[in-house]
């Protein structure tokens, strides 16, 4: 009679514990939304921790990404921003010691973005800059941070028809 009381008790121990859990691609978030235009769409998250991983094939045929937010258009292609050319944006000293200069060299007119972060993820500077078409300058005073390694986003978007974005992550070292 033991056995058999045990063997009730497992037996609907184990059926409730199999039916509480479900495989529902379900996400909490705090805050988000998404936009979406006639080739892009965008989707962003507040308030979790998102990862996005994305692999590449040597030859590049094949990208593979996992996580929640993954960047596709309507035609379901991966997107992504185009890069800075060569000598088109530029760290003026590097290691830095009191102030770092960028350079951007380019004949569009828009937006730069330029923010700079410590090791932790810390935005230590930010900064938008009209850009007319030329060559712009920027130094950003480096003089209050601690040594270490720091790294400068940029980020371009022109004003024009074709609204191309540019990114790129630039490491630089700060020094005494």
């Amino acid at each position: 009679m033991k056995n058999f009381t045990l063997l009730v008790f497992l037996s609907a121990f184990v059926s409730i514990q199999g039916i509480s859990q479900s495989a529902q691609p379900n996400v909490i978030n705090s805050s988000g939304g998404s936009y979406a235009n006639e080739s892009y769409s965008y989707e962003w998250s507040i308030g979790e921790l998102v990862l996005v991983n994305e692999m590449v094939e040597k030859d590049g045929k094949y990208i593979l990404t996992n996580g929640f937010l993954q960047p596709y258009s309507q035609t379901g292609k991966a997107i992504t921003p185009a890069s800075f050319k060569n000598h088109e944006i530029r760290l003026l000293q590097n290691p830095v010691r009191d102030v770092l200069g960028v350079l951007l060299t380019t004949n569009e007119r828009g937006t730069l973005r330029l923010k700079v972060y410590d090791e932790r993820g810390y935005v230590k500077y930010y900064n938008a800059i009209i850009v007319n078409g030329d060559v712009v300058t920027e130094n950003i005073s480096m003089f209050n941070c601690a040594s270490g390694n720091y790294f400068l986003k940029a980020e371009f978007t022109s004003t024009d028809q074709s609204k191309k974005y540019k990114e790129g992550t630039f490491k630089f070292i700060k020094i005494h």
